[in-house]
């Protein structure tokens, strides 16, 4: 940043400081508020070009880190230089404690069990204070502190430490995590489970009982936790910088940015030639209803793709297809509320009915990929008919088997056969749009509630979107028509270091 670099703040700690600008700018939007910026200051919080995913992956990590300590910790007050001076006082209260009763237990005999569990209290104590002096020193709020400008000059030799442990600190990943919920896995494990054995054997239906007891079991059991490598990473900056760009010359029209960001899969079917083939599982339909159909079907390739090939490599779409597919279903599953609003429980419920009725209760199946061959082999859209004609439930388990098997024939059968690769290359566009579209419409205080629980990569995908312009809560703007009139000379004012004035600078 410009500012920053004109504030003479060390290269070392500019990241710091963007981040904390960047957080105090976006406050407004984690409220609930919208917020307006002339098309001249829409710079101002874009990402820089040349910022890598990694960069920008942790900035938001940053920000969030701020957001979370702002919200759920007394950490902002305690880092304060009130606080410091009070742990300060603290751990001096605790060394004189030590050194005042040495002096005295010296001059009478006491038990030694007396002295010895004193000693070891007041070490402790000491001990204690001393490294909660140290970790608030090296928090991002204090170094901001230490780190600004116009401050007292600290000694070379501390000044040397902090920018040695800014360095440490700006080679971080950001986030390093997201859970993951395969629901072919779930429904296939779904024996071990007493509560699920106890709901399929009494045979409940859509009752109050059934529902309770699938919510508990889904409750009791953990998900699976990946690395967000940096390939993820990567993929998603850039799809979002291209979005960026459509966005902009399309001169910030914010009619055309929910279409952007909310059809997105479907016109990439569309580019692709496919929308007649494979249209149906996007076109007019719930959020959810695809969400789920698009991972029964990325599901099944995947484990089919891991029984024909089991010691080969996969290609990095064919990864990416995979966790973001179970990434999609974990949020639905444990935070649907971060998605649109629907019947997507009820119908990831009767999905998991179906799957393991068809499975374990008429195919005998216990293992997934043997499930994926079965499933692949089937006539899976006569089954879904007959299925939809019974009018027993919302199951897409055999929609998105059917999916699966029309992606499988445009690899082999079609008439222009395309790689597996290619496949996998727009299950993975698909997957990414869709994980657009929901980072979209989650409002902003659902992401502070989920925050609460740890971070979301649903969440820096939202929060770089908002870096771009992408939100439904962002609008950029013309210049008011007597601005306008003044041409290049009018420049709105601008002020970073008076951002709690915010509401003055915006449109």
């Amino acid at each position: 940043m410009d500012y920053l670099g004109r504030k003479g703040i060390s290269p070392e700690a500019e990241y710091l400081h963007q981040a904390y600008l960047s957080f105090k700018m976006f406050v407004p939007l984690f409220s609930g508020l919208n917020l307006r910026f002339y098309k001249k200051l829409n710079n101002i919080f874009t990402l820089h070009k040349s910022m890598s995913a990694k960069e920008a992956f942790m900035l938001v990590d940053i920000e969030l880190e701020f957001l979370y300590d702002m919200l759920y910790t007394k950490t902002s007050i305690l880092n304060s230089v009130t606080g410091l001076i009070l742990l300060s006082i603290s751990l001096l209260s605790c060394i004189s404690g030590f050194i005042a009763f040495s002096v005295f237990i010296s001059k009478r005999p006491n038990p030694r069990v007396d002295v010895a569990i004193t000693y070891l209290l007041l070490v402790v104590a000491i001990i204690a204070d001393t490294f909660a002096l140290v970790t608030k020193l090296f928090s991002k709020w204090t170094l901001r502190q230490l780190t600004k400008p116009g401050g007292k000059k600290l000694p070379k030799c501390f000044d040397r430490v902090i920018n040695r442990w800014l360095k440490h600190r700006k080679k971080g990943k950001g986030i390093t995590s997201m859970a993951q919920s395969s629901l072919l896995k779930y429904c296939l494990k779904s024996k071990a489970t007493t509560i699920s054995t106890v709901a399929t054997n009494l045979k409940l239906g859509n009752t109050v009982l059934e529902k309770s007891l699938h919510q508990l079991d889904q409750k009791s059991r953990r998900p699976d936790w990946i690395d967000v490598d940096l390939e993820l990473k990567d993929f998603i900056f850039l799809h979002l910088k291209e979005k960026r760009t459509q966005y902009k010359q399309k001169q910030f029209d914010f009619k055309s940015l929910s279409c952007l960001l909310k059809e997105g899969a479907y016109k990439l079917l569309q580019s692709k030639k496919l929308h007649e083939e494979v249209g149906w599982s996007l076109k007019d339909l719930e959020f959810t209803h695809s969400l789920l159909i698009w991972h029964i079907a990325t599901d099944i390739l995947y484990y089919d793709q891991r029984r024909r090939y089991p010691r080969g490599s996969f290609s990095i779409r064919c990864r990416i297809s995979k966790h973001l597919s179970d990434y999609m279903v974990y949020l639905l599953v444990k935070a649907p509320f971060m998605l649109r609003k629907g019947i997507g429980e009820l119908r990831y419920r009767d999905t998991c009915r179906e799957a393991v009725k068809f499975l374990e209760q008429e195919m005998k199946i216990k293992g997934v990929r043997l499930a994926a061959t079965t499933l692949l082999a089937i006539d899976a859209e006569w089954r879904g008919f007959l299925f939809q004609m019974k009018g027993q439930g919302k199951s897409v388990f055999f929609a998105g088997s059917a999916l699966a098997k029309r992606l499988r024939w445009l690899s082999r059968e079609g008439e222009k056969p395309m790689d597996e690769d290619e496949i996998w290359e727009i299950i993975s566009c698909v997957w990414l749009e869709m994980l657009v579209s929901a980072a979209n419409h989650c409002d902003w205080k659902d992401h502070t509630v989920q925050l609460r629980h740890g971070k979301e990569l649903l969440t820096h995908v939202a929060l770089l979107m908002a870096h771009l312009g992408l939100s439904k809560h962002i609008r950029i703007t013309d210049l008011p028509l007597q601005l306008e009139a003044e041409g290049d000379s009018y420049n709105p004012p601008w002020n970073w270091a008076e951002l709690y004035r915010l509401a003055y600078y915006l449109a």
